[in-house]
């Protein structure tokens, strides 16, 4: 539970980053040194749709089964849900993408989005960032993968002061997520 920035580089300020709701999501800031130059890294989980096991598993036995007597019904719960958790996002984003706009080119932001790249959520954040699994991915990039959703969820976006030279979506589930591997270069 939490969030964690590992870096051979010094560390040189963290802080948090509020998103007014902090049950379920967060966010931090890191002020990094890479050899002289500051990066600055924000690092994302944002509100989740709390999808409870039972919801889950009504969902698996719909799609399993094709029970079109509860999709109705199934179809509400979650839409009302879906809809409250994207609420939130969108105010978190609509915060996120003042906060980036604060640091300038040599910003990466990087986390469970908990939306995918066609959402309000992700292209506010995005800004004129770029994503790095779009520059040097391959695939659908499906990182969150439970459940019978199959989404790319999790992202990481750079400034103009970088370059993407790799990404890659890993196969061990340390979580309910693939990990997202990139590497990226100083310009």
């Amino acid at each position: 539970i939490g969030m964690a920035c590992f870096s051979k580089y010094p560390i040189k300020k963290v802080q948090e980053v509020d998103l007014s709701r902090k049950t379920y999501n967060g966010s931090s800031l890191y002020e990094i040194d890479v050899k002289g130059e500051k990066i600055v890294l924000i690092n994302n989980h944002l509100e989740s749709n709390r999808f409870t096991e039972v919801e889950k598993k009504m969902y698996r036995n719909t799609i399993k089964n094709l029970d079109l007597v509860n999709i109705d019904s199934l179809k509400q719960r979650l839409m009302l849900k879906l809809d409250k958790a994207a609420k939130v996002r969108a105010q978190q984003a609509d915060h996120l993408s003042e906060v980036i706009a604060q640091y300038g080119d040599r910003v990466i932001v990087c986390g469970d989005f908990n939306d995918t790249p066609m959402s309000y959520i992700y292209h506010t954040i995005r800004g004129d960032m770029k994503d790095a699994y779009v520059e040097t991915g391959f695939g659908p990039g499906i990182t969150y993968h439970e459940n019978g959703f199959w989404f790319r969820i999790d992202h990481l976006l750079y400034g103009k002061a970088f370059r993407a030279v790799s990404s890659r979506i890993g196969n061990k589930k340390y979580s309910d997520h693939y990990p997202l591997f990139v590497t990226l270069a100083i310009k």
